[in-house]
Protein backbone atom coordinates (compact mmCIF):
# COMPACT_ATOMS: atom_id res chain seq x y z
CA UNK A 1 0.00 0.00 0.00
CA UNK A 2 2.86 2.64 0.66
CA UNK A 3 4.21 1.99 -2.77
CA UNK A 4 1.36 2.38 -4.22
CA UNK A 5 1.11 5.69 -2.75
CA UNK A 6 4.64 6.76 -3.25
CA UNK A 7 4.32 5.86 -6.76
CA UNK A 8 0.79 7.90 -6.68
CA UNK A 9 2.50 10.53 -5.72
CA UNK A 10 5.46 10.80 -7.32
CA UNK A 11 3.26 10.58 -10.48
CA UNK A 12 1.16 13.01 -10.20
CA UNK A 13 4.58 15.38 -9.12
CA UNK A 14 5.92 14.85 -12.29
CA UNK A 15 2.48 15.30 -14.51
CA UNK A 16 2.30 18.45 -12.24
CA UNK A 17 5.63 19.24 -13.19
CA UNK A 18 4.49 19.22 -17.28
CA UNK A 19 1.96 21.44 -17.12
CA UNK A 20 3.60 24.32 -15.66
CA UNK A 21 6.88 24.03 -17.64
CA UNK A 22 6.12 26.05 -20.12
CA UNK A 23 4.35 29.19 -20.67
CA UNK A 24 4.29 31.97 -23.27
CA UNK A 25 6.32 34.87 -22.74
CA UNK A 26 4.38 38.75 -23.15
CA UNK A 27 5.86 40.76 -25.28
CA UNK A 28 5.74 45.13 -25.36
CA UNK A 29 5.47 47.22 -28.20
CA UNK A 30 7.04 50.24 -28.18
CA UNK A 31 6.28 52.68 -31.06
CA UNK A 32 7.05 50.60 -33.59
CA UNK A 33 9.18 48.02 -32.00
CA UNK A 34 7.91 44.55 -30.65
CA UNK A 35 10.53 43.41 -28.04
CA UNK A 36 10.90 40.39 -25.66
CA UNK A 37 12.04 38.13 -28.57
CA UNK A 38 14.87 35.62 -29.26
CA UNK A 39 17.94 37.64 -30.46
CA UNK A 40 17.77 34.98 -33.22
CA UNK A 41 14.77 36.84 -34.82
CA UNK A 42 16.07 39.99 -35.14
CA UNK A 43 14.35 43.38 -35.72
CA UNK A 44 10.02 42.87 -35.22
CA UNK A 45 8.43 45.86 -36.45
CA UNK A 46 4.60 46.96 -36.33
CA UNK A 47 3.73 48.44 -39.78
CA UNK A 48 0.42 49.86 -38.41
CA UNK A 49 -0.75 51.83 -41.77
CA UNK A 50 -0.33 48.85 -43.54
CA UNK A 51 -1.93 45.86 -41.20
CA UNK A 52 1.62 44.34 -41.11
CA UNK A 53 4.96 43.23 -39.63
CA UNK A 54 8.20 42.15 -40.16
CA UNK A 55 9.99 39.79 -38.73
CA UNK A 56 13.62 39.74 -39.21
CA UNK A 57 13.07 41.23 -42.22
CA UNK A 58 10.50 39.13 -43.26
CA UNK A 59 7.39 40.60 -43.72
CA UNK A 60 4.02 39.56 -42.70
CA UNK A 61 0.32 41.21 -43.25
CA UNK A 62 -2.39 40.83 -40.77
CA UNK A 63 -5.68 39.69 -41.82
CA UNK A 64 -8.39 42.03 -43.22
CA UNK A 65 -10.67 41.14 -40.25
CA UNK A 66 -8.03 42.90 -37.98
CA UNK A 67 -6.81 45.75 -40.55
CA UNK A 68 -8.89 48.22 -39.56
CA UNK A 69 -8.37 48.15 -35.80
CA UNK A 70 -4.66 48.43 -36.71
CA UNK A 71 -4.68 51.33 -38.65
CA UNK A 72 -7.14 53.20 -36.12
CA UNK A 73 -5.92 55.23 -33.75
CA UNK A 74 -3.34 53.73 -30.40
CA UNK A 75 -2.70 54.86 -27.48
CA UNK A 76 -1.18 53.40 -24.46
CA UNK A 77 -3.11 52.99 -21.32
CA UNK A 78 -1.99 53.37 -17.51
CA UNK A 79 -0.34 49.68 -17.76
CA UNK A 80 1.22 49.96 -21.03
CA UNK A 81 -1.12 48.16 -22.91
CA UNK A 82 -2.04 49.20 -26.66
CA UNK A 83 -5.53 50.12 -27.13
CA UNK A 84 -6.42 50.28 -30.33
CA UNK A 85 -9.95 53.19 -31.18
CA UNK A 86 -11.84 51.28 -33.23
CA UNK A 87 -15.57 52.37 -31.87
CA UNK A 88 -14.95 50.91 -28.72
CA UNK A 89 -11.36 49.92 -27.64
CA UNK A 90 -8.76 46.65 -28.80
CA UNK A 91 -6.73 45.95 -26.31
CA UNK A 92 -3.55 44.61 -28.28
CA UNK A 93 -1.62 41.59 -26.57
CA UNK A 94 1.55 40.15 -27.65
CA UNK A 95 2.67 36.50 -26.67
CA UNK A 96 5.32 33.82 -27.76
CA UNK A 97 6.68 30.73 -27.32
CA UNK A 98 10.05 29.36 -28.56
CA UNK A 99 11.02 27.70 -25.06
CA UNK A 100 8.96 24.67 -25.44
CA UNK A 101 9.95 21.15 -26.23
CA UNK A 102 10.84 20.50 -29.92
CA UNK A 103 11.95 17.13 -29.50
CA UNK A 104 9.24 14.92 -31.40
CA UNK A 105 8.92 15.74 -35.04
CA UNK A 106 5.11 17.41 -34.89
CA UNK A 107 6.09 19.59 -32.06
CA UNK A 108 4.95 23.05 -32.34
CA UNK A 109 7.53 25.40 -34.13
CA UNK A 110 8.17 28.84 -32.07
CA UNK A 111 5.30 30.92 -32.37
CA UNK A 112 3.89 34.69 -31.89
CA UNK A 113 -0.13 35.34 -30.86
CA UNK A 114 -1.39 38.13 -31.34
CA UNK A 115 -4.54 38.70 -29.35
CA UNK A 116 -7.07 41.66 -29.82
CA UNK A 117 -9.56 42.14 -26.85
CA UNK A 118 -12.90 44.48 -27.96
CA UNK A 119 -13.62 46.01 -24.94
CA UNK A 120 -16.62 45.16 -22.96
CA UNK A 121 -17.36 42.22 -25.47
CA UNK A 122 -17.24 38.64 -24.73
CA UNK A 123 -14.38 37.34 -27.08
CA UNK A 124 -11.60 38.20 -28.66
CA UNK A 125 -9.77 37.68 -31.90
CA UNK A 126 -6.16 35.80 -32.28
CA UNK A 127 -3.98 35.57 -34.59
CA UNK A 128 -0.92 33.11 -34.41
CA UNK A 129 2.61 33.46 -36.40
CA UNK A 130 4.85 30.96 -37.14
CA UNK A 131 8.23 33.01 -36.00
CA UNK A 132 10.56 30.75 -38.03
CA UNK A 133 8.64 31.00 -41.40
CA UNK A 134 7.06 34.13 -40.12
CA UNK A 135 3.84 33.44 -41.79
CA UNK A 136 -0.21 34.14 -40.34
CA UNK A 137 -0.97 29.87 -39.44
CA UNK A 138 -4.13 31.00 -37.76
CA UNK A 139 -6.80 33.25 -36.63
CA UNK A 140 -9.27 32.27 -34.41
CA UNK A 141 -12.13 33.90 -33.08
CA UNK A 142 -12.73 33.15 -29.09
CA UNK A 143 -16.19 33.33 -26.92
CA UNK A 144 -14.68 33.76 -23.36
CA UNK A 145 -18.74 33.79 -22.03
CA UNK A 146 -21.42 32.19 -23.60
CA UNK A 147 -25.05 32.08 -22.30
CA UNK A 148 -28.14 30.42 -23.60
CA UNK A 149 -30.31 31.54 -20.82
CA UNK A 150 -29.60 35.36 -22.24
CA UNK A 151 -31.09 34.46 -25.41
CA UNK A 152 -27.80 33.80 -27.36
CA UNK A 153 -28.10 31.75 -30.13
CA UNK A 154 -24.23 30.37 -32.03
CA UNK A 155 -25.41 28.44 -35.25
CA UNK A 156 -22.43 26.61 -37.26
CA UNK A 157 -23.12 23.50 -38.89
CA UNK A 158 -20.18 22.17 -37.12
CA UNK A 159 -20.12 22.91 -33.87
CA UNK A 160 -22.18 21.45 -31.12
CA UNK A 161 -23.06 24.30 -28.18
CA UNK A 162 -23.58 22.20 -25.03
CA UNK A 163 -25.88 24.19 -21.86
CA UNK A 164 -22.38 23.97 -19.85
CA UNK A 165 -20.01 25.85 -22.09
CA UNK A 166 -18.35 28.96 -20.79
CA UNK A 167 -15.60 29.24 -23.18
CA UNK A 168 -14.61 28.40 -27.07
CA UNK A 169 -12.89 29.33 -29.98
CA UNK A 170 -13.53 28.74 -33.90
CA UNK A 171 -11.40 29.04 -36.89
CA UNK A 172 -12.05 32.41 -38.55
CA UNK A 173 -13.03 31.98 -41.98
CA UNK A 174 -16.15 29.72 -41.40
CA UNK A 175 -19.23 30.97 -40.87
CA UNK A 176 -20.19 31.77 -37.56
CA UNK A 177 -23.49 33.63 -37.08
CA UNK A 178 -25.02 35.25 -33.72
CA UNK A 179 -28.66 35.95 -33.87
Amino acid sequence: MKRLLLNLFFSLALSSLNVFAHQDVALKISGDKITGLPEKYGLCLMDWKNSRFSVNGKVVKFPGFVANALRSNRKVDENGDILLEVGVNWKLVITASWLHDKSDANSLPDYMIFSFYPENKDYHFRVVVDLEKPTVVGSTIVLTTFSKKDGDKWTNSETKILDSLVSTEAELGRRIFFR
